[in-house]
């Protein structure tokens, strides 16, 4: 159960990170 958990909360963590580096590029792109 705990392992579960924490392998969605892992996986919910890299998409986090990978839409905030997406949306930090087009800000770059934006303000280039």
């Amino acid at each position: 159960m705990l392992l579960t958990c924490l392998c969605a909360w892992v996986k919910c963590l890299r998409t986090q990170s990978a839409y905030l580096i997406h949306s930090r590029k087009e800000l770059l792109i934006y303000f280039d």
